[in-house]
């Protein structure tokens, strides 16, 4: 016996839009060579289902396209081009009910293992976090091998269910837990990407109703040591496309977005569509087309100052000039700098003092204080040193390092931004020693103290980018050296918070030079993959 999956497709809407005919009685209309253009737009129906995202190819899905057909006589066949719609109502969380209510839910498995999630506000949007605190009452003292968190979207049609993970993390330092008691909260970003908002939607055919719904979910997994063991906790979440006032919403019509690309359907990856009829014929001489173009709110910064050590993060632009088909496509490709505005006014701990001590076995102790935790590029970073050596050890020197370190997935990277040895306290044997020190910090693009979440393939990969100063005495005698180490935020400005708030974007400072010009891969797919 041999099972098939039979997949249907059925049309719901056609709208029909006449560009321009003919007004001869022939019924032809001759276009002169080069480019044309019609203007047109059309009225959607009120309530429509919204189109399916993020993954529009599981089934069951609902897609929209435009199409348009260039009517030819009988002997020459049309050409037709297909473009992707995304179309989705104006779904306003401020004007919905229970968006910013909290939610509980609570659950325990056979070992009186408790938790209870709290999901603060109910109501969220692509791009923003999501936050949430549990409450872990372990009174066996069960350990827990981790905690997985997932959000997961619902999509129902007529008789067909398709479930899509937006994301899967392990909440974060509750690996092998086995306290009696905890209360965390916890903050998890939603992709900033299409996401079909919750919605419910009825229509009828052929007599029959038919119910298209939409509906998400949190799915808190506890999984522990044993058998029977494991708990589930699942709260609903509304996912909206938008939340503004009331006087707002009011003025703007009850339509629906039409995000509408560039390339048609059946070539998605690249190409634009070409016609032997569409040319542009440039004179000698140089041409400028200005651009611009929106990114999205929550990407991870730039790696910086080295951008070749693995792993790291690089941007770029490709400007690509289409050719006639018997020449080749002129292809360029610039490197950006994207990085975060980091306000070092507006973090915490940046202007406190943080000390950090340490000593040998010959008692020689030393303690180094941070004067400021926070540093710009091209700032200097200043800490005093406090040096206590009863039996009067030589010194031969004090090693300073300013080190970046860059976790990406599982690959990490120790970078040295600076190392010098502090001056005068070479085979220094006094008593005691308290000195300040100033230390600069190169004026160059560092990536700034960064924490970023996503998921691939369903699996979480973390991003993060942290710097210490790192002191090493090295000492006469054998096994006498040591070292000292504080931790250190860089950001990229130290603006009021007026200013922070009006200019909270991306940097992007563009090289004038091609990228391929340097030595360096290009951003195939491969090389996403590795840089990612």
């Amino acid at each position: 016996m041999e099972y098939c999956t039979k997949y249907h497709r059925l049309p719901f809407l056609a709208l029909g839009v006449s560009l321009a005919r003919s007004n001869n009685k022939k019924h032809k209309m001759v276009l002169n060579r080069g480019m044309h253009t019609w203007p047109f737009e059309f009225s959607l129906p009120e309530y429509l289902p919204p189109s399916s995202g993020p993954n529009n190819e599981a089934y069951p899905h609902i897609k929209y396209y435009i199409r348009v057909a260039l009517d030819r006589p009988w002997y020459k066949s049309n050409v037709t081009q297909k473009y992707h719609l995304t179309i989705s109502p104006h779904m306003n969380l401020l004007q919905m009910s229970g968006t910013q209510k909290t939610f509980y839910s609570v659950d325990q498995n056979r070992k009186q293992l408790r938790l209870q999630c709290c999901l603060l506000r109910s109501g969220i949007l692509p791009g923003q976090l999501l936050s949430f605190k549990i409450h872990l009452h372990n009174p066996e003292r069960t350990k827990i091998k981790r905690i997985e968190a997932t959000f997961i979207q619902h999509r129902e049609t007529a008789v067909d269910r398709h479930n899509e993970t937006i994301f899967f993390v392990n909440l974060p330092n509750l690996r092998e837990f086995n306290e009696l008691y905890s209360e965390r909260n916890f903050d998890l970003l939603v992709p900033n990407t299409y996401l079909t908002p919750t919605y419910k939607f009825t229509t009828t055919s052929h007599g029959k109703p038919y119910y298209i719904t939409v509906h998400y979910e949190l799915k808190l997994k506890v999984i522990c040591h044993g058998i029977f063991t494991k708990i589930e906790v699942n709260i609903p979440v509304i996912v909206g496309t938008e939340a503004i006032s009331g006087q707002q919403q009011q003025q703007q019509n009850h339509d629906f977005t039409m995000l509408i690309n560039t390339s048609p359907v059946f070539n998605e990856n690249d190409l634009p569509p070409s016609y032997e009829t569409d040319k542009m014929i440039f004179t000698r001489g140089t041409y400028t087309w200005p651009f611009e173009f929106s990114l999205p709110e929550n990407l991870p910064p730039s790696s910086g100052p080295n951008n070749k050590a693995y792993p790291h993060i690089k941007y770029y632009i490709r400007v690509v000039l289409y050719r006639s088909k018997n020449r080749s496509n002129i292809t360029q490709k610039y490197l950006l700098t994207i990085s975060p505005r980091m306000n070092l006014l507006q973090m915490s701990d940046t202007e406190e003092t943080l000390c950090s001590v340490d000593q040998n076995r010959k008692q020689l102790r030393l303690q180094c204080c941070l004067l400021r935790r926070g540093i710009l590029p091209g700032q200097l970073l200043s800490f005093k040193i406090n040096l206590h050596n009863p039996e009067r050890a030589t010194i031969r020197r004090i090693k300073a390092t300013f080190i970046q370190h860059r976790e990406i997935a599982a690959d990490r990277h120790d970078e040295t931004i600076f190392l010098v040895s502090l001056p005068d306290l070479y085979k220094f044997n006094e008593l005691y020693l308290e000195r300040n020190f100033d230390l600069l910090v190169p004026n160059t693009y560092l990536t700034p103290t960064y924490k970023f979440t996503t998921t691939s393939h369903g699996d979480p990969h973390y991003i993060t980018v942290h710097y210490e100063l790192k002191l090493k005495v090295i000492c006469h005698g054998i096994s006498t050296n040591f070292r000292v180490s504080v931790p250190v935020i860089v950001g990229t400005e130290t603006g009021s918070g007026q200013q922070q708030q009006q200019t909270f974007d991306f940097t992007m400072p563009t090289n004038t030079s091609p990228v391929f010009n340097e030595n360096d891969l290009s951003p195939t797919d491969e090389t996403r993959v590795k840089n990612m």
